[in-house]
């Protein structure tokens, strides 16, 4: 709705302006991304990664922030991700 595009590239989430043409850089993953959810909020984003270890990210797409990073629950990867209401 503000214009910015959200997406992944490799282990790199990027949210990019239209506006302002520039782009901001979320680095937390340590493996490729394979899933990506976006709250309903619209500044929430949830992204999942492949590896022996895969973790889901919950971060803000204002700050660049993680909020809380999901381990233990996955094997090999994050295939899907999505938030409810």
């Amino acid at each position: 709705r503000d214009g910015r595009i959200l997406y992944m590239a490799g282990a790199v989430g990027v949210v990019y302006s239209k506006e302002r043409h520039a782009q901001h850089l979320y680095n937390a993953h340590t493996d490729d991304v394979v899933s990506l959810a976006i709250h309903p909020d619209q500044v929430t984003v949830a992204t999942g990664q492949v590896g022996k270890i895969p973790v889901i990210q919950v971060w803000d797409s204002v700050s660049m922030g993680t909020v809380v990073t999901l381990r233990g629950f996955h094997e090999r990867g994050v295939a899907g991700l999505a938030f409810s209401r």
